[in-house]
């Protein structure tokens, strides 16, 4: 089952964590697909778009340790845009 959402928000993720639940809530894996696009050269990008771009990579990965913990995967793998 492939579930699309914005990992880094909060309340996305807790809608995922809900519907697996109530699908029968077994989670063999996860796979954390993170793109976040910003076309501009590292030494020109301000804080918002640092955070905009770094919220889906490094809060979204300990953000979906912690939410699929109780499911045990046999794995979480993660990917990043080469935006990273």
């Amino acid at each position: 089952r492939h579930i699309r959402a914005d990992i880094a928000d909060p309340a996305d993720l807790a809608r995922i964590v809900d519907a697996l639940v109530v699908d029968g809530g077994r989670v063999d894996g996860v796979f954390h697909l993170a793109g976040t696009f910003a076309s501009t050269p590292l030494d020109a990008l301000d804080p918002a778009t640092i955070d905009a771009v770094l919220a889906p990579k490094c809060a979204g990965t300990r953000m979906i340790a912690e939410a699929f913990a109780g499911f045990r995967p046999d794995f979480i793998c993660h990917f990043a845009s080469a935006a990273a």
